[in-house]
């Protein structure tokens, strides 16, 4: 597993060293089309990020969407959602094999 342990260090030096870039990031405020302008009652500025995935993050994404819409009965905690998302994520991340291809 040497081999492996100096693969991790070159790709955490790799990243180390890696360019930062800037993310496409938006704020946007909703309203109400008919009135013609903001209310009182709209709900305040959101930020978005525009963020495409191709790794595991994006494998992860969709098996979690594919399950929500098979049993969304099963989804209805918000902080039951994010505990599940994480273990699941990790699970993926370690058992599924992506951190090994990351090594290749």
């Amino acid at each position: 597993r040497r081999g492996a342990h100096t693969q991790l260090v070159q790709l955490l030096t790799d990243v180390e060293r890696a360019q930062v870039t800037l993310l496409d990031r938006w704020s946007v405020r909703f309203g109400d089309a008919r009135i013609g302008r903001r209310t009182n009652s709209d709900p305040p500025a959101r930020t978005l990020q525009n963020y495409m995935g191709i790794g595991v993050d994006a494998k992860v994404a969709l098996d979690w969407h594919t399950r929500r819409q098979m049993a969304p009965h099963l989804f209805t905690s918000q902080l039951r959602n994010k505990l599940r998302y994480a273990r699941y994520g990790a699970r993926q991340l370690f058992q599924g094999g992506a951190f090994n291809s990351l090594l290749e």
